[in-house]
């Protein structure tokens, strides 16, 4: 291998290297993005059921979520 061909596949590992942070930082911050959102789905189903007294079959509706998932997270979760 001549030093040519060295330089090259160092830069083309440091290219990759700094290809799978920026991918690794990306995905972190949709992680995130992802949690918050059910977080706050999750209080809209808390408020519709235990504020408005919703049922979970009408929240499933309001919140365009299966009936399933608003009644999991209902049973999940004590009253705050």
């Amino acid at each position: 291998m001549n030093t040519y061909d060295m330089i090259q596949n160092g830069g083309k590992e440091i290219g990759r290297q700094q290809e799978r942070s920026i991918h690794e930082e990306i995905l972190a911050q949709e992680r995130q993005r992802a949690d918050e959102e059910r977080q706050r789905l999750d209080n809209t189903i808390r408020y519709l059921s235990w504020e408005l007294n919703m049922s979970p079959m009408d929240i499933s509706v309001i919140v365009n979520k299966e009936l399933a998932y608003s009644e999991l997270m209902l049973a999940s979760g004590a009253k705050e």
